[in-house]
């Protein structure tokens, strides 16, 4: 059976990029055209040919809106902007950064990509399979247990399972895609940003995800096909002396470094690493950020609603059942040094009652360092993360204790095949965690491995491919089964 999911994965990957290669040989030189008319914004700093997301904090630059007059004007991002910016999806503006320095009226630019996914799964698209043995007597009180990782069949960056299997009945569980391991395909996300400068000091941002999925008859949850407001933020620079940008509403995540390429474009990969659900999600509240030393030394310290995991953990809360507060911070470092031009490192952390339930006795809490290093066309990058959350209290939530942890690196040949840039990565994850829910256990020791590849035809059209071998280790080890999947995701930015 892997045998067979193999040779469809390199048929069709070989097909594709066959393809696109011939597409791309149209689009470059159109793409080169638009390289060189002018650009809606002026921007401060540049990366050519490189993947989105190469870049740490410190090296978000700054940006000067077109002078508008009169009324305020409306810029189509064009497709041909150099600039990368990690976080925000489009290339234009990164989230948190701080605002330009329009003089003249506000300027409004609307820009956003459509993310087109194809995917297959062995064991159903389920990452997770059911101790039908009874074999773990310690949890004989539980109406379930199960062994895997269910985020082991992520098939696009929005942490979505090719299937949920079982767990899609759970409260809080939305299985949209309901893939069953059959190769599919689907429109991950068509998403609009709006970015208005308001004026010299004060920004405001507003993202949102048309998802078309399938429902869940049998789950008040499962709704279908749905509009997200992904974000929905302003940005307030206050001092003009020093980098320091104050934001408020629906932003993205603090701890972790994972949030800063959460979006399809600026992903090297096609999916998120088995970290990424506990930063990647998007909270309420307040942040402040500072740069200093030339940007070198960034901290980030924010007051939410809750935590910043994805809705898959179902640990989450946009608005809030509990009087207190979740406190977030995070502190790094870049000791870029000659040909390194780039070596962060990193740490941060999060503390407050735990979410879904309306006490705020029990807590939770989570911590990891973090590191990204760049060195010509190399680059690579890691993450630990501990997560605890106490369970019972009024609600009877679950008890969660996780470990996780990445290391992922890319190397980029510029220009390769007359595409913009073709990359090939590597990453290997490793998740451990124990869910206790009143009724049901899931029991996590899982490794995964997932090679790919990365071709940016153009600097608007990016196709990336990859196979996730995905391995129950230590505790589980003896309970493996064959969860395998391959996915391939096709962007275009305007």
């Amino acid at each position: 059976m892997l045998q067979l999911l193999v040779h469809r994965y390199v048929k069709f990957l070989s097909l594709l990029i066959a393809a696109f290669v011939v597409l791309g040989s149209f689009d470059v030189e159109a793409a080169r055209r638009r390289k060189g008319r002018a650009k809606p914004r002026k921007v401060e700093r540049k990366v050519a040919n490189a993947p989105a997301a190469a870049e740490s904090e410190s090296d978000e630059g700054s940006e000067e809106p077109a002078a508008a007059a009169g009324s305020a004007a409306v810029v189509s991002s064009g497709s041909g902007s150099e600039e990368i910016i990690p976080g925000s999806g489009t290339g234009v503006v990164a989230e948190g950064e701080a605002p330009g320095a329009a003089k003249g009226a506000p300027t409004l630019l609307i820009t956003g990509f459509v993310d087109m996914g194809f995917a297959f799964a062995q064991n159903k698209g389920v990452g997770y399979a059911k101790d039908v043995g009874n074999n773990f007597q310690q949890y004989a009180d539980k109406t379930a247990v199960f062994v895997g990782d269910p985020a082991s069949t992520y098939m696009n960056t929005r942490h979505e399972a090719h299937d949920l299997g079982e767990a899609g009945n759970f409260p809080l569980a939305f299985d949209g895609m309901q893939g069953k391991g059959h190769p599919m395909g689907a429109i991950n996300s068509a998403t609009v940003d709006l970015i208005a400068e308001l004026n010299d000091k004060v920004r405001l941002q507003v993202s949102t995800e048309f998802l078309p999925r399938q429902p869940v008859v049998q789950n008040q949850t499962g709704m279908g096909s749905f509009v997200n407001l992904d974000m929905a933020f302003l940005d307030y620079k206050p001092l003009d002396q020093y980098d320091i940008t104050i934001t408020a509403g629906k932003f993205i995540g603090i701890t972790g470094i994972e949030y800063r390429w959460r979006r399809a474009p600026d992903r090297w990969t096609v999916t998120p690493t088995l970290v990424g659900r506990y930063m990647n999600g998007n909270p309420i509240g307040v942040k402040v950020r500072g740069k200093h030393f030339d940007k070198r030394f960034i901290w980030n310290v924010g007051v939410t609603n809750g935590n910043s995991f994805t809705n898959d953990t179902r640990i989450f809360e946009g608005v809030e059942s509990n009087s207190g507060k979740t406190y977030s911070g995070r502190l790094s470092y870049d000791f870029a040094f000659g040909p390194v031009t780039l070596l962060e490192i990193g740490a941060s952390g999060s503390y407050g009652p735990q979410d879904g339930q309306i006490s705020n006795t029990p807590k939770q809490w989570d911590f990891g360092p973090d590191f990204q290093i760049a060195w010509n066309a190399l680059q690579i990058r890691g993450q630990w993360f501990k997560v605890n959350t106490d369970g019972g209290g009024i609600n009877e939530t679950k008890n969660y204790i996780a470990e996780a942890w990445y290391v992922e690196g890319m190397y980029s040949f510029p220009g390769l095949f007359d595409m913009n840039t073709v990359g090939i990565y590597a990453r290997f994850s490793r998740r451990k965690a124990d869910e206790i829910d009143p009724k049901y256990v899931f029991i996590v020791d899982v490794a995964q491995f997932t090679p790919g590849v990365r071709i940016d035809i153009t600097e608007s059209i990016i196709f990336k491919a990859e196979y996730s071998w995905n391995l129950e280790v230590g505790y589980i080890s003896k309970y493996a089964f064959d969860n395998n999947i391959f996915t391939s995701s096709l962007v275009a930015k305007f």
